[in-house]
């Protein structure tokens, strides 16, 4: 890279992705005409055309020539008014913006690297220019590695393992220097026999390899940089802790994490002779709908290494889920030293598999598809899984930015700087439309924004981190931000937006409780450090709340309690409210269904179809009037069955050199094509298999540029259990064209609709989750039935009750004496018109037969082994 040379220094100002302007807001480099003339200067510009500007001078930045930084409050005054004013200044020899200066982008030599689209979005292949993590720019600042005092930066990668061998790795991986490996012994007396290479949590020993899931994780966060190998990582020189403890169980998870925080611990401890400087640990697995009430141990880790100074990054649920609503662990662990991330595409959309929620899950990163390591080479790596890592890199890569007094701060005080660091992530992301409103910051990771907003900040007189108006309420509300080390004290400015002057408030530390403001007004707010007699700081960029008491549309609703035909929709009360409505309606009609004045903020809705999308919409209604509608939501009842319910593994594959093309089973004859390592077909209905009855299967496959011997893999989930087992692989076959089998559910597989997943790899075997190398992976729904039985007759059985029958609205159904699992509506066409599925236990079913035409229907009932068919009559 070729230095660069300037008439005269500028101050070097990096724009986020966020930036429009080509020079720093508020900031102006200025000649005086004349020594000693700058203070003259400086007291006639304090208004321009009647407008305050706030001008002073930060510092001089060239001593021979006297060219001097001054910063305006460019809130006050646009830029151009306040340059215009300078230049007429008859002592202003010249005076010009501080414009931003950009090295050029550093790039990798890997030669995998032009696939890594998450770095360096051009906009091909579906992808949206410019989305991406601006990597280029961030590595121009650093590349990772070590920090300004020395220190091996570490991120703990706590996964199923990792390659050790893998090549693009093999320089990367963290040794515990104090163990010697493989004699038996605790050499470093830390607890741990023979941890050389890092921990397995499952075996208790210093054995971590593996890696199907961890290694592509591992790539992400830290694959060696610019080595001429494979692929580069977000950091280029971080150390990667391989620690052995993803699943199994809580203990094991626990244990994993125990390792991690005991070795950050004793680098604290030892200031740094000792342990390891563990700066992140990524987690992309968890516990789908799980609660921390039920996780208090596991949630309870996170806090203990945040305090040590470790950041944790957890990856959410692959499904499109409201986690605020639903629960997932570890992403509803209330912890500040958690990052919890969601999926985004390559055209900065979010995944529609991926999990949200406003309060639980703090952004989105890139994570579809995403060209990484496999376990023995290079692929597509897909999912939250992907996502979460970039986060963790870009975590080590902010510590390794030239800032000796931030390292100081992370040693004497970790958890204020890791909160620092999780602030700066958070704040310097780049907005994104799809997901404000469903994440805490609304943002996208912006590795660059984070690398540089770390070196923007860095200086003996840091600006603070954490802004924040803490629950305004309707005339007041707290001001909070996190302290920094060097500062004596603060001053704080706030104003309405309708207000040009400043109210400034000197405080000692935070948090600032602002009182007597005026109801529903939008205010805006900024803070400084000053540090000794020193206040020519600069403010933080301005900030903004808006106090209670606006009539205004219900925000944050979510739905609960949901069954298939019923749901309860709530959303925190509105102040100036006097009632709230509500509509819904079944996705793609036009017709809504129009509540009357609700009292409270919740609305049970009733009489619901099974597995049916809704649209929801909820108004306020004021003494002044009822507001618009608010934003449109969606949600869907229960009743489709484990297929969709259930939250399978994803899994992903690269199939620019093999795909699945046509799948046919049954009623199944699907055309699929290219769909780019994975495509789910679980929407487009469940074919029917029945129990210990053989279906044939047909699978054709295209090889778009050599052919190879394709190995196929069919697994049903044949006990629903959200899972595929080795006992649930139902489909072994290889060949270099197309192929036939056969598919026997077994009598003992559960009743009701489940789901399919068929791949194909070449190469090597398919895996039924992550990378599954060169091929495909398709997900389909299955309908289970029992085989008919002698003795079905039409008539109702005295154990079963349908009432009323006929019937309008409302079909009631109660039973006992047997477990029935699954149920069905057909007409006398035998066309199926609605599905459902119950609970081990359940007695009893209600359905909604309001929207049927009058006639005559058949219900039947399936359960281990036994079909039971009612006629059920509808009438108006």
């Amino acid at each position: 890279m070729r230095p660069l040379f300037l008439f005269f220094f500028l101050c070097l100002a990096v724009r986020t992705a966020s930036a429009q302007a080509d020079h720093v807001p508020g900031e102006l480099l200025l000649r005086p005409a004349a020594p000693g003339a700058l203070d003259a200067i400086l007291q006639r510009l304090q208004t321009v055309n009647g407008r305050a500007t706030g001008l002073h001078a930060v510092r001089r930045i060239s001593q021979t020539m006297d060219i001097q930084l001054l910063r305006f409050d460019a809130d006050a005054l646009p830029g151009k008014e306040m340059l215009a004013a300078a230049r007429a200044d008859a002592q202003v020899l010249e005076a010009q913006f501080n414009h931003y200066v950009t090295l050029r982008a550093t790039e990798p030599d890997d030669p995998g690297y032009a696939q890594q689209w998450q770095y360096h979005n051009d906009g091909s292949q579906n992808g949206t220019a410019g989305a991406d993590i601006a990597a280029p720019q961030a590595w121009d600042i650093t590349t990772g590695g070590t920090t300004s005092d020395g220190d091996t930066i570490v991120v703990a990668v706590i996964d199923d393992g990792i390659n050790l061998q893998h090549p693009d790795l093999a320089e990367n991986l963290w040794k515990n220097r104090g163990e010697i490996p493989g004699n038996g012994i605790d050499d470093d007396h830390n607890g741990y026999i023979d941890d050389y290479d890092g921990w397995n949590a499952y075996t208790q020993t210093g054995q971590p390899s593996g890696g199907n899931h961890g290694t592509p994780v591992a790539g992400i966060i830290g694959a060696r940089g610019n080595n001429g190998v494979g692929v580069a990582g977000v950091n280029w020189h971080v150390k990667l802790m391989v620690v052995r403890g993803s699943g199994s169980d809580e203990a094991t998870v626990v244990s994993a994490y125990d390792y991690v925080l005991r070795m950050r611990k004793r680098y604290n401890l030892t200031q740094g002779a000792e342990g390891a400087f563990v700066v992140a640990a990524n987690s992309s697995f968890g516990a789908d709908n799980g609660h921390p009430a039920d996780y208090p141990l596991w949630c309870a880790m996170y806090d203990s290494m945040g305090v040590a100074g470790i950041l944790n990054v957890g990856a959410t649920v692959n499904a499109d889920m409201d986690v605020d609503v639903m629960g997932d662990i570890p992403t509803s662990c209330a912890s500040d030293y958690l990052i919890t991330v969601t999926n985004v595409k390559r055209n900065d959309m979010k995944e529609p598999a991926a999990g949200y929620g406003v309060q639980t899950v703090d952004l989105g990163a890139f994570g579809s598809g995403v060209w990484t390591l496999t376990r023995t080479g290079y692929g597509a790596f897909g999912g939250t899984s992907a996502a979460a890592p970039h986060v963790a890199g870009t975590v080590a890569l902010m510590y390794a930015v030239p800032c000796p007094e931030f390292i100081r701060w992370a040693k004497t005080d970790p958890a204020t700087a890791a909160l620092a660091v999780k602030n700066r992530i958070l704040q310097s992301g780049a907005p994104n439309a799809d997901l404000a409103g469903i994440t805490v910051s609304g943002r996208r990771l912006n590795t660059f924004g984070a690398v540089a907003e770390m070196q923007q900040q860095c200086g003996p007189c840091a600006l603070p981190i954490g802004l924040d108006a803490a629950a305004p309420g309707l005339h007041g509300t707290l001001i909070t931000w996190n302290p920094t080390p060097t500062a004596t004290r603060y001053l704080l400015q706030y104003r309405s937006a309708a207000d040009s002057a400043w109210t400034e408030i000197r405080a000692d530390q935070p948090p600032v409780a602002l009182g007597m403001l005026d109801t529903c007004t939008t205010y805006r707010y900024r803070l400084r450090s000053v540090c000794g007699t020193d206040s020519s700081y600069t403010y933080t960029r301005t900030f903004t709340f808006k106090t209670d008491g606006c009539c205004e549309a219900p925000s944050h609703t979510t739905v609960s309690s949901l069954t298939g035909t019923s749901a309860e929709v709530t959303w925190p009360p509105v102040t100036a409210a006097t009632g709230y409505r509500l509509g819904h309606r079944p996705a793609g009609t036009a017709a809504w269904t129009e509540t009357g004045l609700l009292t409270a903020p919740v609305c049970p809705l009733q009489n619901l179809a099974p597995c049916q999308t809704y649209e929801y919409r909820a108004a306020t209604v004021c003494t002044g009037g009822t507001t618009p509608y608010g934003t449109l939501r969606t949600f869907r009842t229960k009743g489709c069955g484990a297929c969709e319910e259930h939250t399978y593994c994803t899994a992903s594959g690269d199939a620019d050199y093999l795909y699945i093309n046509h799948v046919i089973m049954g009623s199944l004859d699907n055309q699929s094509g290219n769909n780019g390592g994975y495509g789910d077909f679980t929407g487009s209905g469940a074919v029917t298999l029945m129990a210990d009855s053989a279906a044939g299967i047909t699978l054709e496959p295209v090889f778009p540029q050599f052919a190879m011997t394709a190995n196929w893999h069919v697994w049903a989930d044949w006990n629903q259990n959200g899972s595929f087992e080795a006992s649930e692989l139902v489909l072994n076959q290889s060949g270099e064209s197309t192929v036939t089998g056969q598919i026997t559910p077994p009598s003992g597989a559960d009743t009701g609709i489940t789901r399919m997943r068929i791949a194909v790899a070449g190469l090597q075997n398919p895996a039924e989750c992550g990378d599954g190398g060169f091929g495909e992976t398709e997900d389909y729904c299955v309908r289970v039935k029992p085989r008919a039985f002698a003795g079905i007759t039409e008539e109702n059985k005295p154990a079963i009750r349908l009432f009323p029958n006929p019937v309008r609205d409302l079909l009631s159904i109660r039973w006992s004496g047997t477990a029935y699992r699954q149920a069905d509506l057909s007409d006398l066409s035998g066309q199926c018109l609605q599905t459902f599925s119950m609970p081990p236990g359940t007695e009893n079913l209600d359905i909604s037969t309001s929207r049927l035409a009058p006639g005559i229907y058949l219900l039947r009932l399936y359960g281990a082994g036994t079909v039971s068919v009612h006629k059920v009559i509808v009438g108006h």
